[in-house]
């Protein structure tokens, strides 16, 4: 009864919690910025989002796109641009909306992930203001209390981060190549994706902090 009387938040996809210390913020730079992963069992997404450190709104806009490798791994000579060529733009300031710590803009159609290899991303830039900060995947271990700093979502898989931005330079948003990925598994917040709880992910609305995470519209 109190889950039918709630409004329905969307979940990110990878939940880390920035104040647990557990990374840092990266250096910016020119430059396509992100993080790969594997969805194994089918995952429907309905928001893009961008980190906003201090939730006082964005200094600019950022552009973020989706891809998927039809070769089984990331290459972009066949990577496929699930938000099309420009991907999406969340807005500059406060005007998005503010779910958790990430500004975030609803898709027009929520996009259901089959079984795959993905990457997410965004431009980065030299002049970017805004924090970027990374996250060992492999590094996530309970706090103090014994609450959890991370989650995966339910079907998802963490892969290689990418940090491609240089000092000089004219970047391009596109996907990257898999030499260009980092040995390490991680997250570059930076951009993310938000999916649509199932019931069984409802469950684990504590190790995300949903408390923490404002009300969104119910869903009819």
């Amino acid at each position: 009864m109190a889950l039918a009387a709630t409004a329905v938040v969307d979940l990110p996809v990878s939940y880390f919690n920035p104040a647990s210390g557990r990374g840092f913020n990266e250096a910016h730079g020119n430059g396509m910025i992100g993080w790969t992963f594997t969805v194994t069992s089918a995952v429907t997404i309905s928001q893009i989002g961008w980190y906003d450190d201090g939730s006082d709104g964005l200094s600019r806009d950022f552009q973020v796109g989706l891809w998927q490798s039809a070769s089984g791994f990331n290459n972009p000579a066949d990577a496929v641009a699930l938000l099309g060529a420009s991907g999406v733009v969340i807005p500059a300031g406060s005007g998005a909306s503010l779910n958790g710590v990430y500004r975030v803009i609803d898709l027009p159609i929520e996009l259901t992930l089959q079984p795959g290899s993905y990457q997410l991303g965004g431009l980065d830039s030299a002049a970017t203001p805004d924090p970027i900060k990374f996250f060992w995947s492999e590094n996530i271990r309970p706090d103090a209390a014994g609450n959890s700093q991370s989650f995966s979502y339910p079907g998802l898989t963490y892969g290689a981060f990418f940090y491609t931005a240089q000092t000089g330079g004219n970047p391009a948003f596109r996907a990257v190549s898999s030499g260009e990925y980092y040995l390490a598994s991680g997250v570059e917040l930076g951009p993310m994706l938000f999916a649509v709880p199932e019931p069984s992910v409802l469950g684990m609305a504590g190790l995300a902090g949903l408390l923490l995470l404002p009300r969104r519209r119910a869903r009819g």
